[in-house]
């Protein structure tokens, strides 16, 4: 483990992020062309799509106090975006807008919770455009735990085109967590660390933001099979030691189906000052080499204070290499 890297994870990751003392949150008004379809269709949760837009996932993380800092993901392709020339740039601009409705306990829409607004602005030299190529965009915000509906809307700036569609959010309250889980797993392709935090919500592409820490994840979870691969995540529900730290025996493997292709040592972390997890996995740097196929990397923690177990997984795929 990257005993450096993880305290300065642990240390960053901690502060506050989007909270400025006695500065009120920015009221937003969604323009009531969009309004009025979120509404709407909201019950049947039916998508109107004028603009083509993929909800692909959200990622989730303590923040400050009892709130949960959200990542979410979008999935656009470029001629959804891009549509004007100028000076041998391809240029595009939308509006983005989102829509958090906390629910009651049959799942329907109770009240609305948030409303955000981002512009959403791109150019790129016309000799690298590929209107079929699709990037991730993030949105991050901070919300409270509970259920939402999440509605997301993208729209041209003159309202002639818009699109709406929903997603149900579960954010569970990390801070009453009884057994022993982990924040959703992800493959991490590059960190680093900004001179200053980003403090305010923007729209970025193929990465997203938390703090002073800009993170750039493996989205698909695909791989050529010479990538060096690093796992991220929190573990939730630990009990610390009496020292006020936490250990933990991690045991990773790799599965094709029932087959075990790799079985790793087990890691085994003591006195660590926060749960946070930033392991490096030598996946194709063994000297089983992954044929091209899909597989399973299949985590075992054991929380070494409480007796505690929890066992998760994630999937990728290796592609054939170049």
């Amino acid at each position: 483990m990257k005993n450096f890297l993880v305290s300065l994870l642990i240390f960053f990751l901690i502060l506050p992020l989007f909270s400025q003392k006695g500065k009120k949150e920015e009221v937003i008004k969604i323009p009531k062309e969009v309004s009025q379809i979120m509404d709407l269709n909201i019950v049947e949760k039916k998508s109107r799509m004028d603009i083509p837009i993929e909800f692909k996932d959200y990622l989730f993380f303590p923040s400050q106090m009892e709130n949960i800092f959200v990542a979410f993901l979008f999935k656009i392709r470029n001629d959804s975006i891009f549509s004007s020339e100028f000076e041998g740039k391809m240029l595009g601009e939308l509006d983005t807008f989102l829509r958090f409705y906390s629910t009651d306990p049959k799942g329907f829409p109770k009240k609305i919770v948030k409303e955000v607004y981002l512009p959403l602005k791109e150019s790129i030299e016309k000799e690298n455009y590929n209107p079929e190529e699709f990037h991730y965009y993030s949105i991050i915000q901070t919300l409270p735990p509970g259920n939402y509906i999440l509605s997301y809307s993208l729209a041209t700036p003159d309202l002639k085109n818009i699109s709406v569609a929903y997603a149900d959010i579960t954010l569970p309250d990390l801070m009453k967590i009884g057994k022993l889980q982990t924040t959703p797993l992800f493959f991490l392709k590059t960190l680093k660390i900004l001179d200053t935090p980003q403090t305010e919500a923007i729209i970025q592409k193929d990465s997203f933001t938390m703090g002073r820490l800009h993170i750039e994840p493996y989205f698909e979870n695909k791989f050529k099979g010479n990538e060096t691969v690093e796992l991220f995540y929190f573990i939730l529900g630990a009990s610390t030691s009496p020292k006020g730290t936490y250990d933990f025996e991690i045991n990773y493997k790799v599965k094709k189906g029932e087959e075990d292709k790799i079985k790793f040592a087990p890691q085994i972390l003591e006195n660590q000052r926060a749960p946070l997890i930033s392991h490096p996995m030598p996946i194709f740097s063994g000297e089983k080499k992954l044929e091209p196929g899909d597989y399973t990397l299949q985590i075992l923690i054991k929380d070494r204070n409480s007796g505690k177990s929890f066992e998760g997984k994630i999937d990728f795929k290796v592609e054939q290499g170049n």
